[in-house]
């Protein structure tokens, strides 16, 4: 999911809209990327 840090990670704390802002700051992806991206994710992890 890109280049983010265990303290990122702590800091965002399972909230999805901070995951998505966060994305496009440590990745320079676009927003719509960031949010296509954690969309993705949430659906890798749902059994």
């Amino acid at each position: 999911m890109g280049k983010l840090t265990d303290n990122d990670l702590t800091t965002i704390t399972g909230q999805r809209n901070q995951l998505a802002g966060l994305l496009p700051q440590r990745n320079g992806y676009a927003k719509d990327q960031a949010e296509r991206e954690v969309d993705e994710f949430s659906r890798a992890l749902k059994p």
